[in-house]
């Protein structure tokens, strides 16, 4: 966590220290007034208790205020903000008529300053930041107006859930009626009908100390929970574990817990302890109102205590193990997680491969060339990983078990084989499609998933340039919306990393920073006008912005970074913006490219002659980053914001433009006198599409992928290097053109016979028809014979080839002339005009 005299710098990551602008703050007379005469009720109805008051009143506001209490602990804090179970509509209905006794914000405002809370926790953006003060954090929030980084923070938490629930709709339109009749009406009327409680008695005790105690109670949340108590799993933040407030809050006084594992039910490791939201939400789930209750598994609890925790409440034992856990601590500033004056206490230390170990990983696009990289990192380098689930789906006949076959041949995977070629047990198949809704997963599958999946990766994505809006959008957008409803069923979830491109965002202006950048449209908009089958409106939501991006597929990585800030801000989440991924710099081995990237593709094509021009600037720098470097950053990524070293969304360019000097006109150098056919032409939709990507490669900031380098200890990095500054061009690019596949035409067979047939029909349709032309139109021949040559120039036929497929004795008397020469001339032209 940052100071609160911070300026932030970067959103995602960490505040340095620095003057702020004064802010000053504005009183809220009427609320200040409000809680006097609150308070002075309260004495006067305490009075009134002792004196003339039935036993009967005081025993009914007692309960009244606690059924209150439940529609905050088990409906807006539990339930609603925190999506720690579900609740079937007669329990919502009930919790929100509970909440109106409480009488403090409808659901959807209670949530969203809640949320705010635990994502910006102890800063500015914090609504009851315990860094301004006790009484601040208890009940002086309500006084003043809010911070201005409260409501700017506020408007980029995601909210859409929240609205999509008919009881948060319902409670939000008529909250000031539903709380006037729960809060103030009902409590008053019941005792004077039950037991001919006075008016003034009712009023006093039922409604106004009632209130009073209850708004207390839970403002002690905010307040002695963030000041008093021991810190026993991370002693890193202010949240405490405090009894008293557990016994008066049912349960809520467990808050270190809480805050290091939000997504738990329970908000405790001690059952029933002092826990009577806990006993709720379990009798609701017996008789059938709640299911899906998330909770941390016990070795995670034990896991975190002995890393980051203070020594208390340990298990018997454990505490001899605490040096052993925190020995490798490393001071760190990490935004939400370290204290807000950023002094030099150090925090502890966890490994990456720690971090993996007992996990379960789920990862799409295992069959594309990153993906590999980074599950053959994930098996390499934590070996201790409990489990790896590939989603495949079946392609060109092969079943997604005979797909991960030829996966594990590649070559990336010799290494590994040859070390520990049990370890690949660990990998197994989840038979689905990222554009089915829930993924296409089967029932047994989705169940164990949804149980067992802590980490998740979603790097599968189409990257055909050729492809229409909506198949493209289908595949890279709709995915990400269905991984983010998936991530939210995990019972164990802890990060989600997402794999973005760098060309994301080129319609901003320069240097991209490390940060989620908001589109012109909402991304609820686009996903409604996707979700319908009319391209039209599709196309006319976008079309107006399309110039701004070189292509779908860099406009739907833009979209989906906007889905996961918007719609996964109650999650954990990591963007990683790599550039264009090259060949292995080290891990596994140098070199290393599959033939099916588009590096690979690239390189083959230059290396074969067919692109000769690629559009850009020569002086612009290199933008490669090697395929282990971008692996490593998934890694560290994950392993940082699942230890709550930096918040999340974390965002990270991993880019080497800021680290390597190399220019294209390097590359361009180290090439070879380009050979003779002038065959690019067959492709020059793919070099426009790339040359579009090229002249806009971006600028882009590194502090993130910098400052999660540095928190690697040095052993570790030494396996995970991303030292990319040290890497040359022509060492790098060496073993990369010695792996790379060399194409042939010769044994392209199949290839060859379906172009042979398809240009014998071409030869005689083209002949025919020329015939036909001639004596009609009197063309020349010369322009069809061009046009032939075009149609057939991606085979590289030589002069001859052509001139013998020609049937010269077949075409009219006296056309033939010096055609052969002709055509000789126009081939050698280095510019083959057949629009004519």
């Amino acid at each position: 966590m940052a100071a609160q005299s911070s300026t932030v710098v970067k959103e995602v990551v960490f505040q340095k220290k620095s003057e702020t602008p004064e802010y000053k703050v504005k009183i809220i007379w009427f609320n200040v007034i409000f809680f006097i005469f609150l308070h002075a009720g309260f004495l006067y109805a305490l009075y009134l208790s002792f004196t003339s008051a039935c036993w009967k009143t005081s025993l009914f506001a007692f309960i009244y205020a606690h059924l209150g209490g439940l529609g905050v602990t088990a409906g807006t804090h539990r339930l609603w903000s925190h999506r720690s179970y579900k609740a079937k509509l007669p329990l919502r209905i009930l919790l929100s008529c509970f909440l109106s006794i409480a009488a403090q914000q409808d659901i959807y405002k209670w949530c969203r300053d809640h949320r705010i809370h635990h994502k910006f926790t102890e800063t500015n953006a914090d609504p009851h930041n315990i860094k301004r003060g006790f009484f601040f954090a208890h009940i002086g929030w309500l006084m003043c107006k809010k911070h201005p980084d409260v409501v700017e923070k506020g408007k980029s938490i995601y909210l859409d859930d929240l609205l999509a629930d008919p009881v948060v709709r319902f409670h939000r339109r008529f909250y000031l009626l539903m709380a006037l009749f729960f809060a103030t009406i009902l409590p008053t009327i019941i005792p004077m009908w039950c037991w001919n409680e006075s008016m003034r008695n009712s009023f006093f005790i039922a409604f106004v100390a009632k209130h009073c105690y209850l708004q207390n109670v839970i403002f002690l949340v905010n307040s002695v929970a963030h000041s008093y108590g021991d810190q026993s799993y991370d002693k890193y933040i202010e949240a405490r574990e405090n009894i008293l407030i557990a016994f008066m809050g049912l349960g809520e006084g467990w808050h270190n817990y809480h805050h290091v594992f939000p997504w738990d039910y329970s908000t405790s490791e001690w059952g029933y302890k002092l826990n009577f939201t806990k006993a709720f939400i379990d009798f609701m789930a017996w008789i059938g109102q709640a299911y899906d209750r998330r909770s941390a598994h016990p070795q995670m609890i034990k896991n975190r205590k002995l890393k980051t925790g203070d020594g208390t409440r340990m298990e018997k034992g454990d505490e001899f193990n605490i040096d052993i856990a925190n020995s490798n601590d490393k001071a760190i500033s990490g935004f939400l997680n370290c204290d807000m004056d950023q002094t030099n206490e150090k925090r502890d230390f966890q490994s990456v491969s720690d971090f993996f170990e007992g996990r379960s990983v789920f990862l799409t696009g295992a069959s594309g060339f990153l993906g590999m990289v980074i599950l053959e990192t994930l098996l390499r380098c934590c070996p201790g990983i409990a489990s790896v689930h590939i989603l495949l789906r079946s392609k060109r006949g092969l079943m997604p078990a005979q797909r991960k076959g030829m996966i594990f041949e590649k070559k990336v995977f010799a290494v590994l084989k040859e070390r520990n070629p049990k370890i690949f047990d660990k990998v197994h198949v989840v038979s689905g499609d990222i554009s089915k809704p829930e993924l296409g997963l089967n029932d047994e599958d989705l169940q164990y998933i949804t149980e067992q999946v802590s980490v998740v990766y979603h790097c599968a994505a189409n990257i055909n340039l050729a492809k229409p809006i909506r198949y493209t959008m289908q595949q890279n957008v709709s995915s990400t919306k269905t991984i983010i409803d998936l991530c939210r069923k995990m019972k164990r979830f802890c990060v989600l990393v997402y794999t973005s491109s760098s060309f994301s965002n080129c319609h901003v202006d320069l240097p991209i920073k490390e940060e989620v950048y908001r589109l012109p449209f909402h991304v609820q908009t686009f996903l409604s006008a996707l979700k319908e089958q009319d391209n039209n409106k599709l196309l006319e939501l976008v079309s107006q912005y399309k110039s701004d991006w070189p292509d779908w597929y860099c406009l739907s990585k833009c979209i989906s970074e906007n889905i996961l800030q918007y719609m996964a801000s109650d999650l954990s989440v990591a963007i990683i913006r790599p550039s264009i991924i090259g060949s292995t710099w080290k891990n596994p081995m140098p070199g290393y490219l599959d033939e099916n990237s588009m590096f690979a593709i690239v390189n083959m094509l230059v290396g074969e002659g067919f692109i000769k021009v690629l559009l850009g600037d020569a002086n612009r720098k290199l933008n490669v980053i090697p395929a282990d470097v971008a692996a490593n950053m998934h890694l560290m990524a994950a392993w940082s914001i699942g230890t709550k070293k930096v918040s999340s969304p974390l965002v990270v360019n991993c880019t080497s433009t800021g680290s390597l000097k190399n220019k294209w006109i390097e590359l361009n150098k180290s090439c070879e006198e380009p050979s003779v056919f002038a065959t690019y032409y067959a492709i020059h939709k793919f070099l426009f599409a790339i040359g579009n990507a090229q002249m806009m490669t971006p600028q882009c900031e590194t502090i993130n992928m910098d400052f999660l380098n540095d928190l690697l200890h040095d052993n570790e990095r030494k396996i995970l290097d991303n030292g990319i500054q040290s890497i040359k061009l022509d060492e790098y690019m060496e073993p990369t053109v010695q792996e790379l596949p060399s194409p042939s035409w010769k044994r392209q067979h199949e290839i060859i016979i379906q172009y042979n047939w398809l240009i014998s029909i071409i030869r005689y349709i083209t002949l025919m028809h020329f015939i036909h032309i001639y004596h009609r139109w009197k063309i020349t021949l010369i322009n069809y014979t061009l046009f032939f040559v075009d149609l057939t120039s991606k085979m590289e036929p030589s002069l001859d080839v052509i001139h013998d497929a020609i049937p010269w004795q077949a075409t009219a008397p006296g056309i033939m002339l010096n055609i052969k020469d002709e055509l000789h001339a126009a081939i050698q032209s280095p510019v083959i005009n057949y629009q004519r």
